[in-house]
């Protein structure tokens, strides 16, 4: 059975082209950005679960001490790695964000959620949530 993972492995690395994005899609992305500066500058530690190719963890790198990126692709995992190596504050791990506790032992000033990662978790998971 294919999941959401096989997806952003294959035709959705098509969605973070920057040239596949829409004006509507950069000004949100934009907006984003000011959101991010303005709540976490500063910070001491975040968690992105779900962090895909970087994106959020490249606007969150020059602003707080400590970033940890979690994601079940290990291809956007690689694109993360890359984009965010000129920081020494991030942290990449591959895995299922129902395997947090196992894969993570610190505790951090902020947790992110971003976009649909909720829906990315399996179905048995998260049953007894909804």
């Amino acid at each position: 059975m294919k999941d959401s993972k096989d997806f952003y492995e294959g035709i959705g690395l098509t969605l973070l082209d920057p040239q596949n994005e829409t004006e509507g899609v950069r000004e949100y992305q934009k907006l984003e950005e000011e959101f991010i500066k303005k709540t976490f500058e500063g910070v001491d530690s975040v968690l992105e679960v779900g962090c895909g190719e970087g994106r959020y963890l490249r606007h969150l790198a020059p602003l707080v001490s400590n970033i940890t990126g979690i994601d079940f692709a290990e291809q956007l995992v690689n694109i993360a790695k890359e984009s965010t190596a000129d920081f020494d504050n991030v942290k990449l791990i591959l895995g299922r964000a129902e395997h947090l506790t196992t894969l993570v032992q610190e505790t951090f000033t902020y947790a992110l959620l971003g976009w649909n990662t909720i829906g990315n978790i399996y179905q048995d998971v998260h049953k007894p949530v909804f």
